[in-house]
Parts: C-alpha cells; sequence; structure tokens
C-alpha cells in the first residue's frame, strides 16, 4: 500500500474519532441538562450556550486542524514523492552510469587490442624494413667489395696475387681471421695453385683427397661449414678442428666450391670473428665467390692467350721470362737449388 493512502486513512479514522468524540459529549451534556431542569433552567441555558460555543470553537478548530493537516500532508506528500523520483532517477542515473562505463570498459579493452595488434603489425614492419636495410647494406658492402677486387685483377697479370687479393677481400666480407685458395687439376684433383691470407704458398706442401674434408666442395659442389651448427665455441685453442689435408687447426671453417669453365678450386675461411660461420655467410660467401671467380678466371684465360704462342699452342718467350723469375724467387724462399737447362731444337 502507498505511503499516500496509509496517511489518508489514518488521517480520516482520526476526524472521524475526534468528530465521535465531540458528538459525545454534546449528547452526554444535553442529558444532564435535561435532568438539571426546574430551577437551575437559567444555568443550563448559560452552560448549555458555553457548550455550543466550545463545540463550535472545536469543531472550527478541528476543520482549521483538517485543512492544515491536509496540506502540510499533501506538502509532504509532494516532497516524499519528489524524494523518490530524485531517487528513482538517481537509480537510472546510476544504471545507465555503470552500464555506459561497462561500454566504455569494453571499448578501451577493443581499443587496447587494436592498438597491440598496430604496435605488434608496427614492430614487424619495422623489424622487416631493418632486415631488409640490413640486407641492402650488406648487398652493397658486397658490391662495393667485388668492385674493388676487379679493379685490382684489371691492373695486375700474375694470378697468384690476384687469388691474394681475392682472399684479403673475402676475409674483408666476412670477417675471419684465416682464409686460403685451392686451385687444382679436376682430373687428377693435384694442387696447382695454393694462395693463403698470409702468403703464396708451394701447392706440393698440401694434398687434396676428395674423400676427405673437402669432398662435399669437390664432389657434390656443396659448401662445407663446420661446426655445422650455430653454436658458442669455446677452448678453440685446446680443442680445435683438424683440417689434415692443411695441416692446420681452427675453431671454424667454412669452404664453398670454386668453378668455371677452365678453372676449379676451393675458397675457404677460417677463424670468424664474434663466433661460428652460419647459414647467412654460406649465401653470401656463394654468391660473392662465384661473381668474383668467373671474372678471375676469364682474366686468368685471357692472360693465358697473352703468354701463349697461337700457332704452335705452347709458351712465349714472356712466359718464359715470368716463369723463371717466379722459380728464382721460390728458389730463394726456401733454399733449394735452381737449375736451367737451355736446348737447342735445331
Amino acid at each position: 500500500m502507498k505511503l499516500k493512502t496509509r496517511l489518508n486513512i489514518t488521517f480520516f479514522i482520526v476526524v472521524i474519532s475526534v468528530s465521535i468524540i465531540i458528538a459525545l459529549g454534546f449528547w452526554t451534556t444535553q442529558g444532564l441538562l435535561k435532568e438539571l431542569g426546574g430551577d437551575y433552567k437559567w444555568l443550563a441555558q448559560r452552560i448549555s450556550f458555553s457548550i455550543y460555543v466550545l463545540l463550535l470553537i472545536a469543531t472550527l478548530a478541528l476543520a482549521s486542524g483538517i485543512i492544515i493537516t491536509r496540506g502540510l500532508m499533501n506538502r509532504v506528500l509532494k516532497l516524499i514523492d519528489q524524494v523518490n523520483i530524485f531517487t528513482r532517477n538517481f537509480v537510472h542515473e546510476a544504471k545507465d552510469l555503470e552500464q555506459d562505463t561497462a561500454t566504455d570498459a569494453d571499448e578501451l579493452e577493443l581499443l587496447s587490442r587494436n592498438i597491440t595488434k598496430l604496435s605488434a603489425s608496427y614492430s614487424e614492419k619495422v623489424s622487416g624494413l631493418e632486415e631488409a636495410m640490413t640486407k641492402r647494406q650488406k648487398a652493397v658492402r658486397e658490391l662495393a667489395i667485388l668492385n674493388e677486387l676487379m679493379g685490382f685483377v684489371s691492373t695486375e697479370f700474375k694470378f697468384d696475387l690476384i687469388l691474394k687479393n681475392f682472399i684479403d677481400r673475402t676475409k674483408d666480407l666476412i670477417k675471419s681471421g684465416f682464409g686460403g685458395i685451392i686451385i687444382y687439376d679436376q682430373d687428377s684433383f693435384t694442387p696447382t695453385v695454393y694462395v693463403t691470407s698470409e702468403q703464396i704458398e708451394d701447392p706440393s706442401s698440401i694434398t687434396l683427397d676428395p674423400e676427405g674434408f673437402f669432398k662435399a666442395s669437390i664432389r657434390d659442389m656443396i659448401p662445407v661449414r663446420l661446426p655445422a651448427e650455430q653454436k658458442e665455441i669455446t677452448d678453440t685453442a685446446e680443442n680445435p678442428i683438424k683440417i689434415t689435408e692443411l695441416d692446420i687447426g681452427v675453431s671454424d671453417i667454412l669452404a664453398v666450391p670454386l668453378t668455371s669453365s677452365n678453372l676449379s678450386g676451393i675458397l675457404f675461411l677460417a677463424n670468424k670473428v664474434g663466433g661460428p660461420f652460419n647459414r647467412e655467410d654460406e649465401d653470401i660467401l656463394m654468391d660473392f665467390a662465384f661473381q668474383a671467380f668467373q671474372t678471375i678466371s676469364i682474366h686468368e684465360e685471357i692472360t693465358s692467350l697473352a703468354v701463349t704462342d697461337g700457332l704452335t699452342g705452347i709458351n712465349n718467350h714472356r712466359h718464359f721470362q715470368e716463369r723463371l723469375m717466379e722459380e728464382v724467387e721460390i728458389s730463394k724462399r726456401y733454399g733449394r737449388n735452381l737449375s736451367l737447362l737451355i736446348l737447342d731444337v735445331d
């Protein structure tokens, strides 16, 4: 039951109760006055008049009280209604605010996920760009080193010095502590030229076993890398990798085949700075070595034509002089005896 209805019922009961009390008082007074009668008639009239006046005043007071109480009750009820309306509005607004807050939280969470995805995508793109830039820088550096090598090849005629420069450029491209090139006869696998990053070696000082360490490079024309797995190398001085064909010990080594129309060889690098060789080093070295060796091979072929007699196919006088000076230098370097035999063909 509503508060207004309860107040109306209570007010109605109070009015009826007061009216009944006044009526009972009036009837009781009338009964007493009738009993007095006779000599007390004047007194009864005065009492009756006084009672009527009191009843009138009581009635007026009751009516005024009813009007005032009714007005106050209406104001109180109106105030209560306003409070109820305010409370309901507040509750609705609180619910709306809660829903809006929940919606905002969902939107913020969705926005956060989108930002996270965008950040991950941006990071991936940045990583891709950095990787592409790194590859481009390596390619530019590779081309620059190749260009320097080609410049040296165009001004030098000695094959072993060209190979020495080739090794030095390759060491610079892939930071390594040691390197070398072996040129061998494709039929007998006999080394004909052996040049390291330290000096021009005597090819007879090494052996090239087609079933040994360089088997994959000789037989299958693929790179050889030790250690094969990318891992940290420790105690390399105590436990080096033994390369019996070259009679050396290294911490790590990478060898790639060299081939052209007229030459066959092996290029190897060892003791990489900062760790063992990896697959990327293989790809870079294979690409660089192939391009450089093709140019060197063509240069060697042209040089060979320059020192060969076109009619007989034998070496000419210029080649004789160059070889004589080379043999003299080798004799001095290794302390060997040198003999020169001159025959008159006629």
